[in-house]
């Protein structure tokens, strides 16, 4: 299992900079809130490239091909360290081979409500998206579960359109009907859940070869947005009044690996974070040097007790 590192996020709030009608842009607010970019992969005639960040794979192709990457993430062509992304060409035996190979991990992190308390973890994801020529398939761990409404889960796919609810009940179908907040306070016992098969897709053929993915939920008959970088969002609910996102997509802030050490049940990430407002208002391309970890969620770093496990471990 590759090396699970954190992304660390800071927020240090001033009401002017989210109230309505404070000087921000919500374009640009959308954009300041991606982590991750466009890359395109390099290919060479007879080679095969192998794009990975760490020991994890990322990506193998034979023809150009676009995907995603942690924002301002170095790339090397002299191997990786860990904390950037590397290229690799390898001869291919056969001359006439296709390849067409992408995986993405992703922490995604949601508010259950048009006015929150921001510290997106009302529900927490783990995912890992796997993408082979015409088939996406989309894995989920659960981890966290600070709401207790009844929160719909779902996502749209930007290659054919299409619509597909992962859950109807994310309490009953991911978290195995657990009472309570799950995973939100350091003082009650914290549960590993496994990583599982829940969408198998078959992708329109002679459709674009990348596969965005627009995550939602839906909670007492609203649906609210994730910003992501590789969906198109011009009729999605995506902002508050305040200009705040609903929801956050998670590729790899400060070298993390789709994970992110994520805040206590009730405590605001703009408490949490100092530097969120920065990134926030587009000062920063990434956030998490400086975090107060009392007021993070502790088994983001300590493993369960009893166990060899975190909460982050997949398998």
């Amino acid at each position: 299992m590759s090396k699970i590192l954190f992304g660390l996020v800071g927020i240090a709030l001033i009401s002017s900079c989210t109230r309505p009608g404070s000087l921000y842009n919500g374009g640009q607010r959308i954009a300041n809130c991606v982590t991750s970019e466009p890359f395109e992969v390099p290919v060479q005639e007879g080679c095969a490239t192998y794009v990975m960040y760490g020991q994890d794979t990322v990506a193998i192709v034979t023809q150009p091909m676009t995907i995603q990457i942690p924002k301002g993430m170095k790339v090397s062509t002299k191997g990786s360290t860990g904390d950037e992304i590397s290229i690799e060409y390898e001869v291919l035996n056969d001359t006439d081979a296709k390849i067409a190979y992408n995986k993405s991990w992703q922490a995604i992190m949601f508010e259950d409500t048009r006015s929150g308390d921001y510290d997106y973890n009302d529900l927490i994801i783990h995912v890992r998206n796997l993408h082979s020529w015409n088939k996406l398939q989309i894995d989920i761990q659960p981890i966290a579960l600070g709401s207790q409404k009844v929160i719909k889960l779902g996502c749209v796919i930007g290659n054919d359109k299409s619509e597909h609810i992962i859950s109807e009940d994310v309490r009953k179908d991911l978290f195995g009907s657990e009472k309570g907040f799950i995973n939100t306070q350091s003082d009650l016992q914290p549960v590993c859940y496994s990583l599982e098969r829940r969408l198998d897709h078959e992708l329109e053929k002679g459709k674009d070869e990348y596969a965005s993915i627009a995550w939602f939920i839906e909670v007492d008959d609203n649906r609210y947005f994730a910003i992501n970088a590789d969906a198109e969002y011009s009729d999605y609910d995506l902002l508050n009044e305040e200009g705040m996102p609903y929801g956050l997509v998670v590729y790899g802030l400060n070298g993390s690996h789709g994970t992110f050490a994520y805040a206590e049940e009730k405590i605001s990430l703009f408490e949490a974070y100092p530097d969120f407002k920065s990134w926030i208002n587009g000062e920063v391309v990434t956030f998490g040097k400086y975090a107060d970890k009392k007021m993070i969620y502790k088994y983001n770093y300590e493993k369960i007790p009893g166990t060899t496990k975190r909460i982050w471990d997949w398998q």
